[in-house]
């Protein structure tokens, strides 16, 4: 870390407070530990030697930061309101932030730099819809089932995949979403079974749902447990049990009108 950073003036200091909280918002909205985040935002505003007495928080709702400038306390806070997890983004991030630190990058090209990196697209549906699926299909052998339900288990988590991220785009609750992915998933395989295309359709069902089980919530609640992060760590489990439960919901629509 560059520790001879230093800010011009009050308005820099300001800058860097809004740059940062850029930061650490792409950070929780692409699926960064809540830790993770805050390290980050806190490495960035310690790089500067006239920066003082920096506290970085974060949830999953919001992301704050403040410190010390020149006897001036400045306070930047962000509400987070959707999240995309992107772990490519999260990535990106992380190299920006080491590159900031070292002083590579001014504060105002951080701006567009963070900006590109928050709201471009860099994961493209088809990637999510091409592999996301085929690793549903391979998995089912796992499970016991065959070729044909390979086959309708790519076209079942193809459907979830498709209905999830179209029905987000909507802006619903992420519980609504989970609800049409599983019920999207979950008709295309018994409707291929009910065709005579595959024989399991609870290995079929099974398959398909894997890509919308809410890893990532679960995985960071997890580690914000282990770090202190009580809160969002709480916050983290009741989104993981909330997905699960509309993926339940979603499934049990359609085995409630076809059985």
């Amino acid at each position: 870390m560059n520790n001879n950073l230093t800010i011009r003036d009050g308005k820099e200091a300001k800058d860097l407070s809004v740059l940062v909280v850029n930061v650490a918002q792409v950070l929780v909205q692409n699926g960064a530990e809540i830790y993770r985040a805050e390290d980050t935002a806190t490495r960035i505003c310690s790089a500067f030697s006239d920066i003082k007495n920096v506290n970085a928080y974060a949830t999953y709702n919001i992301v704050m930061v403040s410190f010390n400038y020149k006897d001036e306390d400045i306070i930047t806070m962000r509400r987070i309101k959707s999240y995309s997890f992107d772990l490519n983004k999260v990535a990106l991030i992380n190299n920006f932030s080491r590159r900031f630190v070292k002083g590579e990058i001014s504060i105002i090209e951080s701006f567009g730099i963070v900006h590109e990196i928050g709201y471009g697209k860099f994961q493209k549906l088809k990637n999510y819809l091409l592999f996301g699926s085929l690793g549903s299909a391979l998995l089912i052998f796992i499970f016991g089932g065959n070729w044909q339900d390979f086959i309708v288990t790519l076209f079942a988590a193809f459907a979830g995949i498709f209905a999830l991220f179209k029905v987000a785009e909507i802006s619903f609750s992420f519980f609504f979403n989970n609800i049409a992915g599983a019920f999207a998933a979950a008709l295309v395989a018994v409707l291929s079974i009910k065709l005579g295309i595959g024989s399991n359709v609870d290995i079929v069902i099974t398959g398909a749902m894997i890509p919308l089980l809410p890893g990532i919530y679960f995985t960071n609640a997890v580690r914000d447990f282990m770090s202190g992060d009580v809160s969002s760590g709480l916050y983290g489990l009741t989104q993981s049990i909330l997905v699960a439960a509309g993926m339940a919901l979603g499934v049990s629509l359609v085995l409630y009108f076809y059985y």
